[in-house]
């Protein structure tokens, strides 16, 4: 069992137990972002019920690997508290294996962007509530799946109060019900809630390409190799970084991700040999394709790329990590 606040817990509970685990097959959680911006991002990712809990204890091992008591992408990004202790190197290991996990272990990521009004921040909230559930019933009917969902959103928003009416309806009409596959809902905290924290991580990832889009600025790095696993995405401010994926509840088991690490670099070498049992450690995912990895920050630096590649070219990190890719870089592949 994962350990949660009472709030979560309960909530966890109710839609697991007195029959419902009969039922109910997946998960959806959800954080928001951009509440006071141009654009309002609600996101977050689908998960087998089976399986929510699983994913929660390694996600809590690896917070309490790094002694902070929940994930908070803002605060992890800017070293602000409870990362304070954290250097930037480790709060980006703490990111990437966390990513890992969300690779691992979800469906399907769920985005919904769409304009915001700050001054009625509640009823943008409300809408992208709204909008994120039609993009999670989207993904049921292309991926086939018949059962029923449980949504759980953080506590806290300033629209909450309004989402609770909306779901309140849904549930006391069994058409809506029905038609909304609806299992139950909950406002869990941040708190001992994997997979709030998991949607947070999502959320601001994305809100955050959002404010540069107008920019021109390709999305960060770290972003992009998350998007490499499914994302089904609905966007109406503008053109997503990626194209957006589904994979059925089957698929998603079966989803592997190769990964091309690059050297590490070795003190007083200019540019390093490969040494599989030192540096083919990192950076594991669960999403077709290949990429290759920084064995020190963990970060993707570059996407798409062929097994043969020259051994001139050096890919310098921006953590200032440079590696020399060999002739033939041999892919590692992690379940």
């Amino acid at each position: 069992m994962i350990a949660q606040t009472d709030l979560g817990w309960i909530a966890h509970s109710i839609l697991h137990g007195s029959g419902w685990g009969c039922v109910l097959r997946v998960e959806a959680h959800f954080d928001e972002s951009g509440t006071d911006a141009a654009e309002i991002t609600l996101a977050g990712y689908l998960f087998e019920a089976e399986r929510i809990d699983p994913f929660g204890a390694q996600w809590n091992e690896v917070l309490a690997r790094y002694d902070v008591p929940y994930f908070h992408m803002v605060d992890c990004a800017h070293g602000a508290k409870p990362f304070e202790k954290l250097d930037k190197i480790n709060r980006i290991k703490l990111q990437m294996q966390l990513m890992a996990l969300i690779k691992r272990y979800a469906i399907n990521g769920i985005v919904c962007n769409i304009t915001n009004v700050p001054d009625n921040a509640g009823a943008s909230y409300l809408e992208g509530v709204k909008g994120a559930v039609k993009v999670a019933l989207d993904w049921a009917d292309k991926a086939a799946y018949s059962g029923k969902i449980g949504y759980f959103f953080e506590a806290g928003a300033s629209g909450q109060g309004l989402a609770e009416v909306h779901f309140g309806e849904i549930a006391k009409d069994p058409a809506s019900s029905a038609a909304h596959r609806y299992a139950g809902h909950a406002f869990v905290p941040k708190l001992g809630n994997p997979g709030v924290q998991a949607a947070d991580l999502l959320a601001w990832q994305y809100h955050n390409f959002t404010k540069k889009r107008a920019t021109a600025s390709l999305a960060r790095l770290d972003m992009r190799a998350l998007l490499r696993h499914p994302h089904h995405i609905s966007d109406q401010c503008g053109d997503p970084p990626r194209e957006p994926k589904i994979q059925s509840v089957r698929e998603s088991r079966d989803r592997i991700e190769t990964v091309h690490y690059l050297p590490k670099a070795k003190p007083g070498v200019k540019y390093a040999e490969i040494h599989p049992e030192e540096d083919f450690t990192a950076f594991s995912g669960s999403s077709p394709g290949a990429t290759l990895a920084c064995p020190n920050c963990f970060r993707a630096v570059a996407e798409n790329c062929p097994p043969k590649m020259f051994s001139d070219i050096v890919i310098r990190c921006w953590c200032g990590t440079r590696c020399l890719i060999p002739p033939m870089l041999p892919p590692f592949v992690r379940y």
